[in-house]
């Protein structure tokens, strides 16, 4: 079974309106998770879905946390408001995620 990672789709739906520094930060987050992914000590796990990887970024000059949404391929400020559509998003099957 090949583990799946995260594409240039991905990246491409990332926000539009970030700057490209922004952008190219959140796609390197993409980029470490995918390698953190191949450590062949995580495969098994990942493969039998007992553990899964999320990439978390923090905007440190504006004080805003962002997590990759599954569902949405891009990286969503976290706020009060919407914590819990990540709690939903990290639970959903793999077979329904693009990653």
């Amino acid at each position: 079974m090949r583990i799946q990672h995260y594409d240039v789709a991905a990246a491409n739906n990332m926000n539009k309106k970030s700057s490209v520094a922004l952008w190219w930060l959140q796609l390197n987050t993409l980029q470490q998770l995918q390698n953190i992914a191949s450590y062949s000590f995580l495969l098994d796990k990942l493969q039998s879905d007992s553990i899964r990887l999320h990439a978390l970024w923090f905007d440190i000059q504006a004080g805003d946390f962002y997590m990759f949404s599954r569902s949405q391929q891009r990286f969503l400020n976290v706020t009060e408001e919407n914590w819990e559509h990540f709690i939903v998003d990290s639970e959903k099957p793999k077979s329904k995620l693009v990653f």
